[in-house]
């Protein structure tokens, strides 16, 4: 692809893109999400004559596709950008299957490892979707590190994303349970905090506030990433296509019926999917919060959130278990709002939905 600029006489080619999926969609394009460069991105790009352009659920960056574009990239090894994913949202977490016990809740995708799908598509991530293995920690560059456990080690030290060693201390005391770490004449990114024993910290640096985004990515153009990521081979553009895959959360629907004619209190409640993939549990008779009575019923298996349902869900209701069956169309649950329940250590998800009749 080459695109000629409309304030100068030089063209421009593809370096690489990154597009983000999910599977709530219809489309799979996610809605009110960004990725935006980091200010040394900025600085960077303006350096190399490299051009940003926000795309839909995801951007492109050109480079120069003339002789100019190959002497900048020259004796460039280490050449990184780096990007901070946005959503808007605030129900994202709801529908996007994340871990809600998290306590960092920020994700870091980068080209450094290959992880190719079923699809051929170049992931950013350490498996088919973003989950709990792409967890990172946000950290100041400047900032005291409290260990979860008191660790012994006589020495600790920290690698950068390519593994390189930019910090070392020597350790006198036996036992630690805290210690300073000073990054700020480091670039900001993603470095691994490691100790004797096989501790290791991941965390990335950075001068914004972590509340505001949902992660971070970092692009090596040329050796630090995989093979077959390297926007950059021997002086030369090899354009790339980078995925950001996210899978939409499965939860437990939970249907309450009420109603204020006392004769349906007898009738039998049935709920019933339309292609009979998705079986529920027999009807309990249940009091609110409030003090209603209601009767729930809850789906057997987990069901996938999405923005059209795939599947249909109706009640039937017969009273005292005979005569003429009333059946009901049924709305799915609301995206709003979801409620996780834990028992013996396991983490159950339901979306209630209340249905009056």
């Amino acid at each position: 692809m080459i695109v000629v600029s409309p304030h100068t006489s030089a063209s421009f080619q593809k370096l690489f893109s990154i597009n983000m999926l999910h599977e709530f969609y219809g489309d799979k394009k996610p809605r009110q999400i960004q990725i935006i460069p980091t200010e040394e991105c900025r600085q960077t790009m303006r350096n190399y004559k490299l051009v940003f352009k926000p795309q839909e659920a995801g951007c492109l960056v050109l480079t120069r596709s003339d002789e100019l574009g190959k002497i900048l990239f020259k004796s460039n090894s280490g050449l990184k950008l780096s990007f901070a994913v946005q959503s808007t949202d605030p129900f994202f977490i709801n529908y996007t299957n994340l871990p809600l016990t998290s306590t960092q809740n920020l994700y870091y995708f980068n080209n450094v490892e290959a992880n190719v799908n079923e699809e051929n598509q170049k992931l950013l991530h350490k498996e088919e979707f973003v989950y709990d293995k792409d967890e990172i920690a946000a950290r100041q560059p400047y900032f005291n590190h409290h260990f979860k456990e008191a660790i012994t080690t006589k020495k600790l030290w920290i690698e950068d994303v390519e593994g390189n060693e930019i910090w070392t201390q020597d350790i006198e005391a036996g036992e630690l349970k805290n210690y300073p770490i000073d990054l700020r004449y480091e670039p900001l990114g993603k470095y691994t905090l490691k100790g004797e024993g096989g501790y290791a910290f991941d965390f990335y640096t950075t001068l914004i506030n972590p509340e505001l985004y949902l992660g971070f990515i970092d692009i090596c153009l040329t050796d630090h990433a995989a093979a077959d990521y390297q926007p950059l081979q021997n002086e030369e553009v090899v354009a790339q296509d980078y995925v950001i895959h996210f899978n939409s959360r499965a939860t437990r629907w939970k249907y309450f019926f009420l109603s204020k004619d006392k004769n349906r209190q007898h009738e039998k409640y049935k709920v019933t999917s339309l292609k009979k993939e998705i079986s529920f549990l027999e009807a309990e008779e249940v009091n609110l919060v409030n003090g209603l009575a209601a009767k729930m019923i809850v789906s057997k298996e987990v069901i996938p959130l999405k923005e059209h349902p795939i599947d249909k869900f109706q009640l039937q209701m017969k009273k005292n278990g005979k005569g003429i069956t009333v059946t009901i169309n049924l709305p799915t649950p609301s995206i709003h709002s979801i409620k996780p329940q834990s028992t013996n250590d396991k983490q159950k998800i339901f979306s209630e939905v209340y249905v009056s009749i």
